[in-house]
């Protein structure tokens, strides 16, 4: 860890009590912001990089007052005691202030960077060479070699297993719902045999809906034929929901709505 910048504090060069944390090459003495800093310093095993290497005073001074005359130290760099060990040499560049009253300070440092692993680079695929027969028939097998590997299980007995379980269910799921249709129609007609007998509500509205999706009906079959005039269609729907209703409907029409 590295902690640089303004702290505002003055450490001063007094390490009494501090000796773990800074060496004996400070600048001017201590406030109480300073030993704020110290105290910080023991607390989370930092070192004050800037009192370890002698220096002159310009090389020391990070802060200058506008008039020249007031001179500090009030930017630090701390270090953790791992990184500390690699720390070769702090300084300030007195020429260097950026428009500031405060003077550039830097370290050197005795350390590697890991280098990160190379992009490994897909070979490039020459399209050209693919024209010629022997090639293509070539990438063609290396192609499916690959899919295989991906898209074929290595357990092939999990695989059947799989497919006859979902062959079971899909069978079924047929048979619930062919006997739920089975159960739904001999409802329906258990209704309107009843209906046929009372009020005949079910009937005249079942007879709505139709006359309302009418458009829908292009023709209807008899024995005679096939029916596309829409008033012969309309006479003959009529026919057939007469004898229905009257009870005459013993035998099965040959009218199919198409």
């Amino acid at each position: 860890m590295m902690i640089i910048g303004d702290l505002n504090a003055q450490i001063g060069t007094d390490r009494n009590g501090y000796e773990e944390v800074m060496d004996p090459f400070g600048y001017g003495r201590r406030n109480v912001e300073g030993e704020e800093v110290l105290n910080l310093c023991i607390r989370n095993h930092l070192l004050v990089e800037n009192t370890f290497f002698k220096k002159q005073d310009s090389h020391k001074i990070t802060r200058y007052g506008w008039d020249e005359k007031s001179k500090t130290v009030i930017d630090y760099i701390l270090t953790g005691k791992i990184i500390g060990g690699k720390v070769r040499d702090t300084k300030v560049i007195p020429s260097e202030h950026l428009d500031s009253n405060h003077k550039l300070l830097v370290a050197d440092l005795n350390y590697r960077m890991k280098t990160l692993n190379a992009v490994q680079r897909m070979p490039k695929i020459e399209e050209r060479r693919l024209k010629e027969e022997e090639n293509t028939k070539s990438f063609q097998n290396l192609v499916a070699q690959k899919l295989l590997k991906v898209l074929v299980p290595k357990d092939e007995h999990k695989v059947t297993t799989l497919e006859k379980d979902y062959r079971q269910k899909k069978l079924q799921a047929k048979r619930i719902v062919k006997e739920e249709k089975e159960k739904s129609w001999e409802t329906f007609t258990q209704k309107l045999e009843q209906d046929s007998k009372g009020n005949q509500k079910l009937v005249y509205g079942l007879l709505k809906s139709k006359r309302s999706d009418r458009e829908d009906i292009k023709a209807i079959e008899t024995e005679y034929g096939d029916i596309r005039d829409m008033e012969s269609i309309r006479e003959q729907m009529k026919n057939y929901f007469e004898i229905l209703l009257n009870g005459e409907g013993g035998q099965e029409s040959d009218t199919e709505v198409i």
